[in-house]
């Protein structure tokens, strides 16, 4: 078997089967994930050949990840109809990115009808720090173009 003899990837078998080989059928890599995590497979310990060598698929869940941080908070289904199709101009929508462990932030607006993106790396990602960055991008622009903004308010693992 290549990934136990080669330590290859799912990913590097079925690309493997596909381009280089002609005597077996070509399968994709979500194919052999789920063999490799099979109930009937778990005795063979496959997964300890995979790069992160997890014994159960998808990612950790924190204990609080089910917890929203935001007090009131407003589902982006319940925005109006109007503000959701990409009819208008001026709508933007709005989410902070933590990346590395938490360490590093990003703030990105996007326009829906035009899909004009803004991007800003964050100091931290307290609220103060975050606003300001935002409210100086909003206020260089037209007043047309700043009509709403809609935040992406989901579930957060980490509360500031």
């Amino acid at each position: 078997m290549q990934l136990q003899c080669h330590y290859w990837t799912p990913e590097q078998i079925s690309g493997w089967l596909q381009h280089r080989q002609t005597e077996l059928p070509s399968v994709c890599s979500e194919t052999i994930y789920a063999w490799i995590y099979k109930a009937q497979q778990k005795k063979e310990k496959l997964w300890k050949f995979l790069p992160r060598h997890k014994s159960k698929r998808g990612l950790r869940k924190s204990v609080h990840a089910e917890v929203s941080c935001i007090p009131n908070r407003v589902s982006l289904h319940e925005r109006p109809k109007v503000f959701g199709n990409k009819r208008h101009f001026g709508h933007w929508e709005a989410d902070l990115m933590s990346f590395r462990k938490n360490s590093q932030h990003m703030l990105m607006a996007r326009e829906r009808k035009t899909m004009f993106t803004f991007a800003s790396q964050l100091p931290t990602k307290r609220a103060v720090d975050t606003s300001e960055i935002l409210i100086n991008f909003m206020n260089k622009l037209p007043k047309k173009a700043r009509k709403t903004i809609t935040y992406d308010n989901g579930r957060r693992i980490f509360c500031s």
